[in-house]
């Protein structure tokens, strides 16, 4: 191992892509659970569904929401050129999401030689702009992948481009805005949305905005980075003996940031060994599709299995296979977004692409 070509820069970046991959395996290992515990009571889970009051999904989804405001801050730099943002989102997530639905659709005709949906073929515009897992809570339509989190996505990198002038220039104003609404809207959450809190982008503005905060003021400053760690510990200590008096909604959001900046400190210094660097950057590449491909993976092969998982090292099993397959599907679907990407690459940002011969 040469510790030499290893950058500070590097080791700082390697502990969000490190925590995208952990992320990653809790959302799965929270579902397979959850499977487990509404439809096949007879198995074994792997572990608890929550810990301290958090589910290990609300875990993982924070840290995700988290590291995608993050990362929009450190790849968006100072351009403020709007509309070329929307057109890199574009890029960044509909060929993926696009090449994933239609392998998806394309399996569950052949295998089931049936589809999902309603007959209301103007669902499909969901699909095709990717709210339709969003819009589950109001509509039976033609989702396959994605969940509710890709349609918040979309909806929430709608807000990115003022936030960011608001953190580079007013940063206490735009906390206090963020603020003020997530408690305005969460106090009066029943009488004015039916869309589940957790999935509510307005609710989950602080993760993002914290990420993107994080991105800016902390991530490039070791000391700084101590001192959000050690504001993390105390916050923990201080909000999980007391989460049954805090707003669910804020106690999920405290237990994320602080969980977040503790790990952020903590993991940085294994990005100096070169393999576990280059093996988590190369699988959290492919975390967004395996997201996208896991949860018709889970339900395929439970429904395979049936009720003959007697041990707690089968069910151990099944989930690393289910873990697995998602990772493979991902990197075989690979050469298929890059293609799509390229095309839509030409059409949406010719000038990049011509340049880039």
């Amino acid at each position: 191992m040469n510790n030499n070509n290893v950058t500070s820069s590097n080791m700082r970046l390697f502990a969000p892509d490190f925590i995208r991959v952990i992320s990653f395996f809790m959302i799965v290992l929270f579902h397979y659970n959850v499977e487990i515990y509404y439809n096949y009571p007879g198995f074994l889970k792997l572990g608890e569904l929550s810990y301290f009051g958090q589910t290990m999904g609300d875990v993982g989804i924070s840290m995700f929401i988290i590291i995608s405001g993050l990362s929009l801050v450190i790849s968006t730099k100072d351009n403020n050129d709007y509309v070329l943002f929307l057109k890199k989102r574009v890029l960044a997530i509909f060929p993926s999401f696009w090449i994933s639905y239609l392998i998806v659709a394309a399996l569950m005709l052949t295998i089931k030689g049936s589809f999902v949906g309603d007959g209301h073929y103007w669902k499909f515009i969901l699909s095709i702009i990717g709210l339709d897992g969003f819009f589950l809570y109001r509509m039976q339509n033609y989702y396959l992948v994605g969940e509710w989190y890709t349609g918040y996505m979309i909806i929430t990198y709608l807000f990115f481009p003022v936030l960011y002038e608001a953190i580079k220039k007013t940063p206490v104003m735009a906390w206090g805005v963020v603020s003020a609404i997530f408690f305005a809207v969460g106090l009066n959450y029943q009488k004015l949305f039916s869309v589940y809190i957790n999935c509510n982008p307005l609710m989950r503005l602080p993760d993002f905005l914290f990420g993107m905060s994080y991105a800016y003021f902390i991530l490039k400053n070791k000391k700084n980075r101590l001192y959000a760690m050690l504001a993390g510990m105390l916050a923990l200590a201080i909000a999980v003996p007391a989460r049954e008096s805090i707003m669910p909604q804020l106690y999920m959001l405290i237990f994320g940031v602080s969980l977040f900046s503790i790990a952020v400190y903590l993991i940085e210094f294994l990005g100096s060994i070169d393999w576990l660097r280059i093996i988590t950057n190369y699988f959290a590449k492919h975390a967004f599709v395996a997201f996208l491909f896991h949860h018709q993976i889970l339900y395929f092969v439970m429904s395979k299995i049936g009720g003959r998982i007697s041990s707690g090292l089968e069910s151990l099993c099944v989930f690393l296979f289910i873990l697995f397959s998602s990772v493979v599907m991902a990197i075989l679907t690979e050469p298929l977004v890059r293609i799509l990407t390229k095309k839509m690459r030409a059409i949406l940002l010719p000038s990049v692409s011509t340049s880039s011969r």
